[in-house]
């Protein structure tokens, strides 16, 4: 099945560089890679009030910035076939639609999460991933279209979300069945994002009283990222 890319005007475009080590995990070996992910993103163009979109799309570039820092720092990237294999280390489990976690594939499924992260503010441009393993870099330029499943035939009927991850705007990386016996804290964990980018707007459009309360003792609003920390290693 494959999924429409919504077309925008661009106003401006940058890239972005996001090096990153990880594991990829296929056949039941672990191979430790050092990945550099480049994102060309772009700003929309609005006619009516370009300094408001402005605002909107430095919002959307923390936004991302913060996915990308907080979710792919050593993580672990599978298929869905040793999904399982992973257990219970979904902060770090980057799970493919695909029996091999291949680097076209990873950046598919990057473009697809990254845009419905970013929405109208900020369009995904063309994604570039290097691999340490393969010492190649594949190139992800859209075409109009995704070569990704429906959730119903990635997960199923009974799935979590009626979305797959990669077409969800939270953090997670992965998706399990209603009856998976981390269904609960996954549920919980999805307001994470949602909360950061409260925060980043609060500090954006505010008045300036939050941080003089702060300042003069009130408490501070904490925005948990526990669930996505990384297992301290041995």
């Amino acid at each position: 099945m494959t999924m429409k890319i919504n077309e925008v005007t661009p106003r401006f475009v940058m890239t972005y560089e996001h090096p990153f080590s990880g594991v990829r995990y296929i056949d039941k070996r672990l191979t430790s890679v050092q990945w550099k992910l480049f994102v060309n993103m772009a700003g929309p163009e609005v006619s009516d009030n370009p300094i408001e979109q402005t605002k909107r799309s430095s919002v959307m570039y923390q936004k991302l910035v913060f996915f990308m820092d907080t979710v792919l720092n050593e993580c672990v990237i599978t298929g869905i076939g040793d999904a399982t294999d992973i257990g219970h280390f979904h902060n770090i489990k980057v799970m493919i639609p695909e029996l091999d976690p291949t680097d076209d594939f990873i950046l598919q499924t990057l473009h697809s999460k990254l845009s419905t992260i970013a929405g109208e503010d900020m369009c995904i441009l063309q994604l570039s991933l290097y691999a340490s393993d393969t010492g190649v870099t594949y190139t992800f330029t859209p075409n109009g279209h995704y070569d990704l499943p429906l959730q119903e035939d990635f997960i199923g009927a009974e799935a979590l979300h009626d979305a797959p991850w990669w077409a969800r705007n939270d953090c997670d990386t992965y998706d399990v069945s209603k009856d998976h016996e981390d269904a609960e804290e996954l549920l919980q964990s999805a307001r994470v994002l949602a909360d950061f980018e409260e925060h980043i707007l609060e500090v954006m459009y505010g008045d300036g009283s939050d941080v003089d309360e702060v300042a003069n003792g009130a408490p501070a609003e904490i925005i948990r990222v526990d669930q996505w920390q990384k297992p301290r290693k041995v």
